[in-house]
């Protein structure tokens, strides 16, 4: 059970780091894969950094979310690889598209539903 609620954990999910600056080799907005998971420590590789970190099964609760739920204000500053899909809402505003459409590595990758 993470911050957010329920979470499986298995080999290949990413993950995504969120915590104020660094800790146990963790950078906030960097992208995990997960490699093997056990009953207390869960062995992850850090995208940016091509290191594997065995983490503790509480850090990983608290300390990291699910890569392909993150929100707009936490994407900031981050390239995001892959296709990324834009949910509207009614307050949706040129501000929140410029802010999407910048984390992206080109206009093919950006869905916006």
């Amino acid at each position: 059970e993470g911050q957010d609620g329920p979470m499986w954990l298995h080999p290949g999910l990413r993950l995504v780091g969120h915590l104020q600056g660094k800790a146990r080799g963790v950078l906030n907005g960097a992208f995990y894969t997960v490699l093997s998971v056990c009953d207390t420590t869960v062995l992850v590789l850090c995208e940016l950094t091509r290191k594997e970190l065995e983490l503790p099964m509480d850090f990983v609760k608290s300390k990291l979310r699910l890569g392909y739920a993150i929100t707009q204000a936490s994407c900031q500053g981050s390239t995001l690889r892959g296709r990324i899909r834009v949910y509207t809402h009614p307050r949706f505003t040129r501000r929140h598209l410029y802010v999407c459409m910048s984390r992206a590595t080109s206009a093919r990758m950006v869905e916006i539903c």
